[in-house]
């Protein structure tokens, strides 16, 4: 009889040991989100076995001031600065982590297209022109710059274009909305009276922020 119990229970912690299928790991679906203030991005957690027992995820934010995520993986962003997304299995032991910046730049990030007008001052005379240019703003980690026909210029975080000034010519624009900007560049020759500006109007190609 005892033997028979012996194996009945043998059975029944084998079954349980089967069942209690342990979590071997856990990924995101993304590591990294380039968000602007209060814009928002959902995280997808990935549990490895498919089968395990408990597939529970906790959700932290080292950085709630940042950047908060819910119960569910929904990051939102807050202000500008970096912020980890950490998700957790429920016995803490597996874990993935998701790098969140934040920047308004970011809505501008992408390939715009410009087109060009010439005015005229002074003495010389130049007949209108009009010439489309590329651009695309690239954010770095201590740069914001927006490239036009190779002539580069910082974009501030309240959309203002400027480029340093080198007594012969500058930039200065401003963006208007997410798929706007407007920029004037002055060029001056002193020796012939000669002032040059060139108005550029930009209007950011299909596809969003990258």
């Amino acid at each position: 009889m005892k033997k028979y119990i012996i194996i009945i229970v043998l059975a029944i912690t084998a079954i349980g040991f089967v069942a209690c299928k342990k979590v071997t790991d856990i990924t995101l679906s993304k590591s990294e989100l380039l968000l602007i203030p209060n814009e928002t991005e959902m995280l997808i957690a990935t549990v490895y076995p498919d089968d395990a027992s408990n597939k529970t995820i906790t959700w932290k934010s080292d950085k709630p001031e940042i950047a908060t995520v819910d119960n569910n993986g929904l990051v939102k962003a807050i202000a500008n600065g970096k912020a980890i997304i950490t998700a957790s299995t429920k016995n803490g032991k597996q874990t993935a982590t998701c790098l969140v910046s934040v920047d308004y730049r970011y809505k501008w990030v992408g390939d715009w297209e410009f087109v060009t007008d010439w005015e005229e001052r002074f003495e010389r005379k130049y007949s209108h022109d009009t010439i489309y240019y590329s651009g695309k703003i690239s954010l770095g980690n201590t740069d914001n710059t927006l490239i036009i026909n190779k002539d580069t210029m910082t974009v501030d975080e309240f959309g203002k274009v400027t480029k340093p000034d080198n007594h012969l010519s500058r930039y200065n624009g401003q963006f208007e909305g997410e798929d706007k900007v407007h920029i004037k560049y002055y060029y001056t020759n002193g020796a012939h009276s000669v002032m040059v500006k060139m108005i550029t109007d930009g209007t950011k190609k299909k596809g969003g922020k990258k």
